[in-house]
Formats: C-alpha cells, sequence, structure tokens
C-alpha cells in the first residue's frame, strides 16, 4: 500500500500542520502534529487509507449550533451522504444510499474478523454500521480497488481529445 509514502510527501501533500494542542495532561501535547491533505484531483481520498464513515451528528448539530446555520445540522446533510453514496457494504437498510458516485465496500478478505464479531456478539454487544460500536471498516473501494473522489466524480465526465 503506497498511502504511507504519499501522505507528508511534498509533490502529494500539502504538509500542513496543526496548532501546538495543549488540552491532555498525558501526555502534554505541546508540538504541531502533520496533517495530511492530499494534493490533486480528488483531494485527500487520493492518497488516504479509504477508510469510509462519515462525521458524527453531534458534531454537524454543534457547528449548526454555533454557526447559527440549521444547513451544517446533520439531519440536513444527511441527504447529501445518500446522494454520493454507492454503498455496497455488509448491512442492509436505508440509512446508506445505493445510486451515488461513491462505491462503498466492506472488505472481501480480513483474517480474523468473523472471528473477532463473534466474540463480540457472544459479549452482548451489536454488531452494525461503522457509526456503531463494532463493526468491521468500509472502504471507499469499487471492486477491491480505490475509488477516491477523481474517479468517483471528475473520471466519468472527462472526454477523451482526439
Amino acid at each position: 500500500m503506497a498511502t504511507p509514502f504519499l501522505q507528508n510527501h511534498p509533490a502529494t501533500d500539502w504538509q500542513y500542520q496543526t496548532v501546538p494542542l495543549n488540552f491532555s495532561d498525558y501526555p502534554p501535547l505541546i508540538k504541531p502534529l502533520s496533517w495530511p491533505r492530499g494534493k490533486g484531483l480528488g483531494g485527500s481520498s487520493t492518497t488516504n487509507f479509504m477508510i469510509y464513515m462519515r462525521g458524527n451528528p453531534k458534531d454537524f448539530d454543534q457547528w449548526a449550533t454555533i454557526t447559527g446555520n440549521y444547513r451544517w445540522s446533520y439531519a440536513n446533510v444527511e441527504k447529501y451522504f445518500h446522494k454520493m453514496e454507492d454503498y455496497n457494504g455488509r448491512y442492509e437498510g436505508d440509512y446508506h444510499g445505493k445510486n451515488g458516485p461513491l462505491s462503498i465496500e466492506t472488505v472481501k478478505y480480513a483474517p480474523g474478523l468473523e472471528n473477532f464479531l463473534e466474540a463480540v456478539k457472544e459479549s452482548g454487544f451489536s454488531v452494525r454500521d461503522l457509526n456503531a460500536r463494532f463493526s468491521p471498516i468500509e472502504f471507499t473501494q469499487k471492486r477491491g480497488r480505490r475509488h477516491s473522489a477523481y474517479s468517483a466524480y471528475i473520471q466519468p465526465v472527462l472526454v477523451d481529445e482526439i
């Protein structure tokens, strides 16, 4: 996987850093951290680890409260998640979109995953969507290959020039 080599490389990464943080007693974090952001068409979706997870609904609702703009609320932005998702994971239902441009899949080969999830169930926990407590990770992949914002939105509309 080339991802670790793409992040923090000046040709493929903007090399942003966080501001120094000091909100924890263990250990105090006083130096900036690397904040990888991909350069190029598709942005960070071309250099990340392909893990797909929506943001926490409470964060969206807090942004709506802070800005005084309800359009940031999770109830409002959820429809845009549905619109972009082409969900081909292991869970049924209408939590995800089915016909959007960005393919989302559960990895097909993960040694030990089923045993781990069975142990989770035996411990009394439920196994649900990634936004729940326990779940297999879902990826922005199409047929096992990276599916970035570039391949979902830009590549389909490119026209070959002769």
